[in-house]
């Protein structure tokens, strides 16, 4: 074959230098929000520490607005980011630079910090090759590949994830698109390394903090694993840190936090679907302030806070109903929502785009908004015992979860034991202890928020999850409470260890406690990380569904077929055909016709014969022959079941792929999987489809032609564009069929703004008539209404706004839509309106 794929080098190096370009570039482009973050004192090691979480979500956020607002928000969003480049330097040139860094005055503590760092690297350079569409992970990696391939931007789950990775398949390719999901592992650990610094724990303990995150077997799998919450963890401790930053800083700061708060909880909304709760903490907080005097100095802070983590918030609520409902209204909603309180939601129209979802939305931000502004200042502040009671209640209510948990063999509880229990209860210790302190309050609604936001996920994903069960996936399911409960526990621990260390009066009371915590917390880790150290989960993946991908030449169709349909001996999936016949289609671009997803993602592999192979060829007519990857069973081979005269089939190759893979529990080690695939070059006779129907509405891969113009006629590649309402593509075009049709016009990635649009088309005229009514809409946009006979050309102005899934949707609408059999013109029972024969995209 003349086609290479080009594979994984695997090699560390290569690994290390995607890791540090990426965490460089980010730390570029969150410099200037870090220099506006500052505070007097700090230095150039914590501003960069700020500038990596903050250069993901900047990064992240503009590709988000691209995709979802197209090219003019991504100017809008690359002029703030200039503006705020040129007020860091006139503050640079006005003397306010960061501290320069000092001689450290302990070698041995820079040597432990060196040693920490180096570690920490090292057990994070895995790529994890999750081509195969198989869990959340695959749907991720196959997005951002299929977007990278083709600008067109599909993911029907929220888009900030996907995003990232674009950056990395972009830069170094498909084969490296997981390397970036490292940088996220180091923003956690200098997050958490600055957030405990600014609460004033000692250098020892804020190492002692870091050293547990970068050994901790969670922490490590999830710092290369492609899921959200690798993400998710960094970006809540940022946020917390925010949260606290508001209530404490001085008040000439007070706007870069508010503005940079507002960014992380908008990326965290449009991260995952839970990112709206974050709303209930906040708000929790607020009551808090206005209820216990000790706090009241704050509420006015507080409030702002609420504000802006509503209007966040409300973005994502708004992309979640407008772009993702399927994912947002009738899987995160319906899930996590309880019925009543759901069936309110879509009473009252706050599930729907609307006026109601709108007002849902502004309208709290403009009162806590004003009750921020108008609030007076309290100074004078009487002290009482509401704090130390919230803070043993907050430590009593975690510790009754997690035995609750425990208790009813709820899969959390499995979860708390494996992360470990020793910090549940140091964190529950703390939240009880700590507040006796009053340091002030600031500080003791940060602890609230960790302690709100612990019960409130453990609660959640325990109504979620359900009863313990396993999975294919090593600790597949325990990354619901690594993305906030887990870096909560380990921050609120080392403030309880370093708040604890000087009631040890005695050096050997001191050294022995340290042994024995750094002993447990080792001996707890070194099991798993040891195991996890000796693979790469999915390892082979990519190499081989690129060496399947080598076989198809442009142009060709294909299908997934399987001898006997039976899932493969500890592969973990049922199906083969969602593992690589979707990443052929997606990141390769290889037209897989029943690898598209219509059908149930755990149905069984098909075994092809005549009738099934015909059917599937009725998705594109005047295509014959078809490339056929058949994975290697029990049962004949689709040679020897294609047996009916005018079939033909030669057999092309072989390809054998292993993929390694660690399941849960990890008693058996890692597995290598094996899979045979045959490849097959099937022939059918040339009638063979004409009177069967397509049984799947996948169109071909995403693919813009070389030129600006689409043609219908049969045999053209835009009939894959056509939606609902077409018949059956002939040699001038096609008709639609029925009162309304729909295309989906995917546009040039390097696409940008509104576009044009010139359809050539006519309409179906009895003798005697006129014209039909024809409208035409772009998205929710009426583009307009004709009067539509002999051939002619609409011309269609698209607005940026109607441009949506990196593509245009139109819709005809033929109310006059008339059969030639009601016509008594012939017996063609048809509703037919307009003959689509090409449209051709312009600039406006």
């Amino acid at each position: 074959m003349e086609t290479t794929i080009t594979g994984k080098d695997g090699t560390v190096l290569t690994t290390l230098g995607i890791v540090v370009f990426f965490s460089v570039a980010a730390t570029i482009v969150g410099l200037p929000v870090a220099l506006r973050l500052r505070r007097d004192g700090e230095g150039w090691a914590r501003v960069a520490a700020d500038a990596l979480p903050l250069g993901i979500v900047l990064a992240t956020l503009t590709g988000t607005a691209g995709v979802w607002l197209g090219w003019p928000a991504v100017v809008v969003c690359m002029i703030g980011w200039v503006s705020l480049v040129v007020l860091a330097v006139l503050r640079l040139r006005h003397g306010d630079a960061p501290v320069r860094p000092t001689r450290p005055r302990r070698i041995w503590f820079a040597i432990l910090v060196v040693v920490t760092a180096v570690g920490a690297v090292v057990l994070r350079l895995h790529e994890v090759e999750f081509v195969p569409w198989v869990g959340d992970m695959g749907a991720y990696v196959n997005w951002a590949n299929e977007f990278v391939r083709s600008g067109l931007f599909t993911a029907n789950w929220p888009p900030l994830f996907p995003l990232l990775l674009t950056g990395s398949a972009a830069v170094f390719g498909t084969a490296h698109t997981t390397a970036i999901v490292a940088v996220c592992g180091f923003a956690l650990l200098t997050s958490v390394a600055v957030l405990l610094s600014r609460l004033g724990v000692p250098s020892g303990f804020v190492l002692a903090a870091v050293a547990v995150l970068a050994i901790h077997p969670h922490v490590i799998w999830y710092a290369t694993f492609p899921s959200s919450e690798a993400l998710n963890a960094p970006l809540f401790v940022v946020w917390a840190g925010l949260v606290h930053a508001t209530l404490a800083v001085p008040r000439r700061i007070l706007p870069a936090t508010l503005g940079a708060q507002l960014l992380v909880i908008t990326a965290l909304s449009l991260l995952r679907g839970s990112g709206v709760f974050f709303i209930v903490p906040i708000v929790t907080l607020l009551v808090a302030t206005l209820a216990v005097p000790d706090w009241r100095a704050a509420r006015r802070r507080t409030a702002a806070t609420a504000a802006v983590t509503v209007l966040g918030a409300g973005v994502g609520y708004w992309y979640g109903i407008a772009k993702i409902p399927g994912y947002f209204v009738d899987m995160q909603v319906a899930n996590l929502v309880p019925g009543p309180l759901v069936n309110m939601l879509q009473t009252f129209g706050l599930l729907d785009m609307g006026p109601a979802a709108v007002a849902a939305i502004l309208l709290p931000v403009i009162l806590l908004s004003t009750v921020a502004w108008r609030l007076p200042d309290t100074r004078a502040v009487r002290l009482t015992r509401a704090p130390a009671s919230l803070g043993i209640s907050a430590g009593i209510v975690i510790l009754l979860a997690t035995v609750a948990c425990l208790a009813a063999g709820a899969l959390t509880g499995g979860i708390l034991v494996r992360i470990g229990l020793g910090f549940v209860i140091a964190a529950a210790v703390t939240f009880a202890l700590l507040p006796r302190a009053r340091r002030g309050a600031s500080f003791d609604l940060l602890l609230m928020l960790f302690a709100v936001s612990i019960v409130m996920f453990l609660a959640l994903h325990t109504v979620r999850l359900g009863p313990d069960r396993g999975h294919s996936f090593y600790i597949y399911w325990d990354r619901y409470l690594v993305s906030e409960v887990l870096p909560a526990l380990i921050i609120v621990s080392a403030l309880g260890a370093a708040a604890l260390w000087p009631l040890l009066r005695s050096r050997a009371l001191k050294a022995t406690s340290a042994a024995v915590a750094g002993a447990a917390i080792v001996g707890m880790s070194a099991g798993p990380v040891a195991l996890q150290s000796s693979g790469t989960e999915m390892a082979g993946a990519y190499d081989f569904t690129g060496r399947l991908a080598a076989w198809a030449e442009p142009g060709d169709t294909a299908m997934w077929s399987s001898t006997d349909g039976a899932g493969v001996v500890g592969w973990g999936f049922p199906n083969t055909w969602m593992s690589f016949a979707v990443p052929l289609r997606r990141t390769f671009g290889i037209d897989v016709i029943n690898g598209g997803q219509g059908r149930p993602n755990f149905s069984n592999d098909e075994v092809l014969d005549e009738e099934l192979v015909s059917d599937y060829l009725a998705c594109r007519p005047g295509v014959n022959e078809v490339l056929v990857y058949e994975l290697s069973g029990t049962g004949p081979t689709i040679g020897q079941r294609l047996d009916e005269p005018g079939w033909s089939t030669e057999k092309l190759g072989f390809e054998r792929g292993v993929v390694t893979v660690l399941h849960q529990p990890a008693s058996q080690g890692w597995l290598p999987i094996g899979f045979d695939v045959t490849v097959w070059r099937v022939t059918a006779p040339v009638d063979a489809s004409e009177t069967d129907e397509c049984p799947t509405t996948a169109p071909p891969p995403a693919a813009v032609p070389a030129d600006p113009t689409w043609a219908f006629h049969a045999g053209s590649a835009a009939v894959g564009m056509l939606g609902d309402g077409w018949s059956e593509p002939e040699s001038w075009g096609t008709w639609s069929d029925g009162g309304e049709a729909s295309v989906h016009l995917a546009l040039p990635e390097s696409w940008s703004g509104a576009a044009r649009l010139a359809a050539n088309l006519e309409a179906y005229v009895p003798t005697g008539g006129n014209a039909q009514r024809v409208q035409v809409h772009a998205g929710n946009n009426l583009l307009g209404e004709w009067m539509v006979g002999s051939a002619t050309t609409l011309n269609l102005q698209i607005p940026t706004t109607a441009i949506a899934r990196g593509g245009i949707d139109l819709t005809f609408s033929m109310p006059d839509a008339v059969s030639p059999a009601d016509s008594g013109e012939s017996a063609d029972e048809r509703m037919l309106g307009v003959g689509l024969r090409s449209i051709t995209l312009s600039a406006p």
